[in-house]
């Protein structure tokens, strides 16, 4: 397995972002509350290998709710 950490650490729409990850099969949801900030780790599984080389990637998203990071 191969792991790739990428820290955006920019401001966010999460609406949106809200809307892209309801259409996914998420395997894991977890909130922190930490003070000034509401961290939020989101796991899904890709569902078509066929984009991805062959390969399902399996994608974990953490972001601050609260301030709107990623």
């Amino acid at each position: 397995m191969t792991t790739i950490k990428i820290r955006i650490n920019r401001r966010i729409h999460t609406d949106t972002l809200r809307n892209v990850l309801s259409e996914k099969l998420k395997s894991n949801e977890e909130r922190r509350y930490d003070g000034e900030k509401v961290i939020v780790k989101i796991t899904y599984e890709e569902p078509d290998a066929k984009e991805w080389g062959g390969a399902r990637p399996c994608v974990t998203l953490e972001y601050d709710e609260r301030n709107r990071f990623l």
